[in-house]
């Protein structure tokens, strides 16, 4: 029989990296986990779900530099006269990512059925 995974020091690293900052979803793999894993026993354990909580409020301003340093737009600039009030909705950026999520078709496909194509 293999042995529990579930002890103090599975937990101790697993909450040192979240406090680093990393997602539980790059952090349970470093440790040996599922995501579900740990996702059971937050739920079975309250030692764990606290230390867990704990950890995740200490990485949180960490976690959130690294979504900053990662996100797509960083250090992009609009051109000069760009305004998003004179800007069509349409055309503004992420609209059609934002118009597919919602309604489940692209937005040309029904820019094609209005104009009758």
């Amino acid at each position: 029989m293999k042995p529990h995974k579930l002890n103090q020091e599975t937990i101790e690293v697993l909450c040192r990296e979240l406090r680093l900052g990393l997602p539980k979803h790059e952090a349970c793999p470093l440790v040996g986990i599922n995501r579900r894993t740990l996702q059971r026993w937050r739920k079975r354990f309250t030692w764990v779900n606290d230390a867990v909580v704990r950890a995740e409020e200490d990485g949180r301003e960490k976690r959130e530099y690294r979504f900053w340093l990662r996100h797509h737009n960083r250090g992009r600039r609009f051109w000069k006269g760009w305004d998003p009030n004179k800007t069509p909705k349409y055309r503004a950026p992420g609209f059609r990512e934002q118009f597919r999520r919602i309604h489940g078709v692209p937005f040309t496909t029904l820019v094609s059925k209005l104009r009758g194509a």
